[in-house]
C-alpha cells in the first residue's frame, strides 16, 4: 500500500527532515485526492480501520494499549457504551465493533470540529446511527449550556471552561441520567470518559445511573488531576469524591499508580 511505504520512508529520513518536510504538503494533498470520501487505511493496535486522511497525525497507530486491551477483553455483544469525549470517534468504532450489530455506542462530542470528524469516521467504518449514536453535545453535572474552551493546533485537549477561564463556542450539556431516563430506561453498560478534568461533573451526572445499575455498570476514566483544581477539585479528595459517587478507583494496570495525568483508572462499586 503506498501510504504504507509514504509512512516507512518518513521514518527512515526522519520527519523532521528536509525532504520529508518539502514533500509533506504533495503528499497530504494526494491522500485527500484519493481517500478524502472513503478513508484511508488506518490501523490501531492492529485494528484496522479508516480515516479522514487529514487527521491522521491526531491518530496514533499504537496507542494506549493497556486501555485498549482492556476495553477489547471485557466488552461483550450486545452491550450499551457511553463514549464520553469521544474526540473523532476511534473508541467509538472499535467500541462497536465488540458490542455487535445487537450492542450500541453513544458517542458525545461537543467541539464540532471533532464532532464532524466523528460522523464521518462512522461513516467510513460502515456503522449507521443504529450503531454508533453521536450527540453533539459535553457531559457534565447538569443539564445546560456551557462555553468550550478550544485548542486549534490541539484539539484532544478541549474541554468545558473552568474556574477563572472563559470559552470561545457554547455548547449543550448533556447528564448520563438525563440520557439514560429520557432515550434507554436502563443504565449502560460501559462508560468509557475522556473529559478533561470533569471526570468529577460526569459522575455527579449520573449518581441515578450508578445506583440504578446495581454494580453492572463498569466505568473507565481518563484522569486529569493537573486539571482537578481548574474545576475546584483538591486532587488529595479524589478517594472521597469517588466514594461519594458509590465508587471506587484502580489503576487499569495494576503496577501503575492512581490518578496520573492522562492515565486510566477503572471505577468499580463500593461493596
Amino acid at each position: 500500500m503506498l501510504s504504507d511505504l509514504a509512512i516507512a520512508l518518513g521514518n527512515r529520513l526522519g520527519r523532521g527532515g528536509r525532504a520529508v518536510r518539502m514533500a509533506r504538503p504533495l503528499y497530504s494533498a494526494w491522500l485527500n485526492a484519493v481517500y478524502g470520501r472513503r478513508g484511508m487505511p488506518w490501523r490501531l493496535n492492529g485494528e484496522p480501520l479508516r480515516i479522514a486522511p487529514t487527521v491522521r497525525h491526531l491518530i496514533p497507530q499504537e496507542n494506549e494499549r493497556p486501555l485498549f486491551d482492556y476495553l477489547r477483553s471485557a466488552i461483550r455483544p450486545g452491550d450499551i457504551v457511553f463514549d464520553i469525549g469521544a474526540f473523532l470517534g476511534i473508541y467509538a468504532i472499535v467500541e462497536a465493533r465488540w458490542a455487535g450489530p445487537s450492542g450500541r455506542v453513544i458517542a458525545f462530542e461537543p467541539s464540532p470540529f471533532s464532532f464532524s470528524m466523528l460522523t464521518r469516521h462512522a461513516a467510513m467504518n460502515g456503522l449507521g446511527p443504529s450503531r454508533i449514536d453521536a450527540r453533539h453535545a459535553a457531559v457534565g453535572a447538569s443539564v445546560g449550556r456551557q462555553t468550550l474552551v478550544a485548542f486549534a493546533d490541539e484539539p484532544y485537549r478541549n474541554h468545558l471552561a473552568g474556574h477563572g477561564t472563559s470559552g470561545q463556542v457554547s455548547v449543550d450539556v448533556l447528564t448520563v441520567d438525563a440520557v439514560c431516563g429520557a432515550d434507554l430506561g436502563r443504565p449502560p453498560d460501559w462508560i468509557r470518559m475522556d473529559v478533561q478534568g470533569l471526570e468529577f461533573d460526569v459522575l455527579q451526572g449520573a449518581r441515578e445511573t450508578i445506583r440504578a445499575a446495581r454494580g453492572r455498570l463498569r466505568i473507565v476514566a481518563e484522569t486529569h488531576p493537573d486539571q482537578w483544581p481548574d474545576f475546584g477539585i483538591d486532587p488529595a479528595d479524589a478517594h472521597d469524591r469517588f466514594a461519594a459517587c458509590g465508587l471506587r478507583a484502580r489503576p487499569i494496570t495494576s503496577t501503575e499508580p492512581l490518578f496520573t495525568q492522562s492515565g486510566h483508572v477503572v471505577l468499580d462499586p463500593l461493596t
